[in-house]
């Protein structure tokens, strides 16, 4: 069985995880509107988790990548994420249209974690490292 799944941080294209969908397949580049999420920085990767625990910060839209992935994959990428315990996979709305499923982290460990505003974990590497477009 294949299933979408919408990947914003370390699991995108060009970034360290993503070796793990080496035999996935790249729907292609999409955003969520994050009504009700906001995507905060744990350092060397990023997490969802439910806005109202950052009392209304909340990002706009969520940049990233949607793939389909296998059965074999989607357990891969559950391990990583070490699901359903640290991330839980929750449905999105995806920009161009149908649902997706994505990573959310659990609120206990995104309470107090920085809110990235741009919603871009690639652009906020980017700032992160000093690198001007």
């Amino acid at each position: 069985m294949n299933h979408r799944v919408f990947v914003y941080g370390t699991l995108m294209s060009g970034m360290p995880n993503n070796r793990l969908l080496a035999t996935a397949k790249l729907i292609g580049p999409d955003k969520i509107g994050s009504e009700g999420l906001a995507m905060v920085s744990l350092g060397r990767f990023p997490g969802l988790v439910e806005s109202d625990i950052h009392d209304g910060d909340e990002t706009k839209v969520i940049t990233g990548e949607v793939w389909e992935v296998d059965d074999e994959t989607l357990a891969n990428l559950d391990r990583l994420e070490g699901a359903p315990d640290f991330y839980h996979r929750a449905e999105v709305c995806l920009a161009s249209g149908g649902t997706a499923e994505a990573y959310i982290l659990d609120e206990k460990y995104g309470r107090a974690q920085p809110v990235i505003d741009s919603g871009d974990w690639r652009e906020h590497v980017k700032q992160r490292s000093g690198v001007r477009r």
